[in-house]
C-alpha cells in the first residue's frame, strides 16, 4: 500500500471524530477549520458538527479568524438554533471583508445564506446590520459568482437598493465563466 502524506493523515484523524461525541474533540478539531486543503476544513467542520453545540457554539460566536468563523457558521447553520442566528449574523458581520480573497468573501456570503436559509431571517437589528455590512461590498469588482451570491442573500434580507444594482449589473453583464459554468451543460447526458 502507498503510504499516506501528511495531509491524508490529517484528514483521517479528523474522520475519527466524525460519529459520536468524543472528549478534547473540539481542542483538536479547531485549528483545522482554517487548514488551506478545503477537504481538510470540510472534514474539520463535519467532525465539529458530531460534537454537542453546546462544547462550541460560544467559540464560534467568539471567534476572530475569518476563515474559522466562517466553517463555524456553517456548523451552526446546520446543528444550531434559530436563537443564536442575530448573533451569529452579526458576529459574520465584524470579518473585515476586503481584508479576504475572493473565495473566502464567496464562502462567508454563502454561510450568511446558509445560516438564513436554514436558521430563518433575522430580526430588524441583525438584518439591518448583516445587510448594510454586505450592501457596501455589492456589486463587487470580482466575478459573477460573488455578486450572484451577494444579490440572492441582499434581495432575500430586503435591503432597500438591492434590486436596483442588480438590475443595474444585468444590463451590463458579460459572461466571465468564472465558475466553471462553461462545463455545466457539456455533458452527454443533457
Amino acid at each position: 500500500p502507498v503510504a499516506l502524506n501528511e495531509q491524508q493523515k490529517v484528514r483521517r484523524q479528523l474522520e475519527e471524530y466524525h460519529g459520536a461525541p468524543k472528549a478534547g474533540a473540539v481542542d483538536f478539531i479547531w485549528p483545522y477549520l482554517k487548514h488551506e486543503d478545503r477537504f481538510i476544513r470540510y472534514a474539520a467542520r463535519v467532525a465539529l458538527e458530531h460534537q454537542p453545540v453546546k462544547e462550541w457554539e460560544s467559540r464560534v460566536l467568539a471567534e476572530k479568524d475569518p476563515a474559522t468563523l466562517t466553517q463555524g457558521a456553517i456548523a451552526l447553520a446546520r446543528k444550531g438554533t434559530a436563537a443564536s442566528k442575530d448573533k451569529l449574523l452579526e458576529a459574520i458581520a465584524t470579518v473585515n471583508y476586503t481584508a479576504l480573497s475572493e473565495p473566502q468573501q464567496v464562502d462567508l456570503v454563502r454561510s450568511v445564506e446558509l445560516v438564513i436559509a436554514r436558521l430563518g431571517l433575522p430580526g430588524a437589528a441583525a438584518k439591518t446590520v448583516i445587510g448594510n455590512y454586505l450592501n457596501a461590498q455589492y456589486p463587487s469588482k470580482g466575478g459573477n459568482e460573488l455578486n450572484r451570491e451577494l444579490s440572492k442573500v441582499l434581495v432575500y434580507l430586503g435591503v432597500p437598493d438591492a434590486v436596483e444594482k442588480t438590475m443595474s449589473l444585468l444590463a451590463t453583464a458579460k459572461d466571465d465563466n468564472s465558475a466553471g459554468q462553461e462545463t455545466f451543460t457539456n455533458s452527454s447526458d443533457l
